[in-house]
């Protein structure tokens, strides 16, 4: 069987010994080289588990990575042949729902 280029979306969960944090989700989308959807899914569930990284801040407390699941799988939407190619995309309804998650987004990523 002849390989083709998935998009996974797999999710994390930090936690931290600090006494006031508060959990933090992370995505992170993969391109993922497969046979099929479901060995894209073994595949990008196996970079989760193998990447949850553990360490300490600046301020001496343990934060650490926790992989939650693969979220989805999906075929690429197009061959990558140019520098800039299209590869995953999502549909909804709510367009003022979608503004509030990109906002708590921004919020998280200043917080990295």
């Amino acid at each position: 069987m002849e390989k083709e280029t998935y998009v996974a979306v797999i999710l994390y969960e930090g936690s931290s010994t600090a006494p006031t944090f508060t959990p933090v989700f992370e995505e992170i989308t993969l391109l993922v080289e497969a046979i099929s959807s479901e060995d894209a899914e073994k595949k990008a569930k196996h970079h989760g588990i193998n990447n949850q990284p553990e360490y300490d801040n600046e301020a001496g407390h343990t934060i650490k990575w926790n992989f939650l699941k693969v979220e989805s799988v999906n075929l690429i939407l197009e061959e990558i042949t140019s520098d800039v190619t299209p590869i995953h995309s999502k549909y909804f309804n709510d367009m003022n729902t979608y503004d509030k998650l990109r906002e708590m987004a921004d919020i998280e990523e200043a917080v990295h």
